[in-house]
């Protein structure tokens, strides 16, 4: 009798794998809503990174707006994932 192999089933795949994007603060100074865009990847903000946005949240001009609007981000995007939104 011949054995029959089971054959093991290869996972789905995706048109586009996943990417992972480590975000730099300049990155987020210049496209505060970068994040929303790279949605359907893995995204690495560094504690460095917020601590930066931090200290330029008060410059003026768009270095500011977009330092605070970046953390504006941030905040939501945390508060949305814990589940407090």
């Amino acid at each position: 009798m011949a054995e029959t192999k089971k054959r093991r089933r290869s996972p789905k795949r995706t048109p586009f794998p996943m990417k992972i994007f480590i975000v730099d603060t300049c990155v987020l100074i210049d496209y505060p809503d970068c994040m929303f865009k790279l949605e359907d990847n893995e995204i690495i903000l560094p504690f460095k990174v917020i601590e930066e946005l931090d200290k330029h949240k008060d410059s003026p001009g768009s270095k500011g707006e977009g330092a605070r609007s970046a953390l504006r981000n941030i905040h939501n995007i945390s508060q949305s994932v814990d589940g407090k939104d």
